[in-house]
């Protein structure tokens, strides 16, 4: 409670008016974004917490802010606008992209794969959809999708990221690979928003 009036406060001084229109922001089938839907990942000796704090616009899109904690810090701040041709990124850490970024490309068709140059600068990040079914101490998914990033710079590969999807859910699984060394998060908790 404390912390939605601070917000609120925070909201009036930016200039937004009691009564102003909520922001509407469409659902998503493999990624639900209502607000208070929280996502709780388990890694050796990590806990990841991910989870929509509002609706709201930025750059004049609708998007849903999503937090992310790490063993209980702040360590990512991401607005996810979604359609209905896929999940869009339009800012990250607060910091709008200067273009929306598609993250995920809706309907997930297996072997689907698309480029971005990552805002301007010579990072560019592949992406790869794979059916893949999987299973994490939340569930187990037949009809998952993994979602493969790769990006590179310099020529050469940097670092991965692999996500599995399960639709109703979002992601259930994320792999990370950098410097030869990959970390693991299973979904352990998983509460959609009223």
């Amino acid at each position: 409670m404390r912390r939605s009036c601070w917000w609120c406060c925070l909201g009036l001084l930016a200039g937004c008016h009691v009564g102003e229109q909520a922001v509407v922001i469409e659902e998503s089938p493999y990624y639900p974004l209502a607000v208070k839907t929280r996502w709780v990942y388990q890694a050796p000796g990590h806990t990841r917490t991910q989870e929509v704090v509002r609706h709201t616009l930025i750059e004049h899109q609708p998007a849903a802010v999503i937090e992310t904690t790490l063993d209980g810090k702040l360590v990512a701040v991401e607005h996810l606008r979604p359609k209905q041709d896929g999940l869009y990124i339009l800012a990250l850490d607060n910091r709008p992209l200067t273009k929306p970024l598609p993250f995920l490309r809706l309907p997930p068709t297996n072997g689907r794969t698309w480029k971005v140059n990552f805002n301007g600068s010579d990072e560019t990040h592949v992406f790869q959809i794979t059916a893949d079914p999987v299973k994490v101490p939340f569930g187990i998914f037949p009809d998952a999708v993994m979602l493969r990033t790769d990006v590179h710079s310099g020529g050469e590969r940097k670092m991965s990221n692999l996500y599995w999807f399960a639709k109703g859910v979002g992601i259930v699984k994320h792999a990370v690979e950098k410097d030869r060394q990959t970390t693991v998060y299973e979904l352990v908790e998983f509460i959609k928003g009223p």
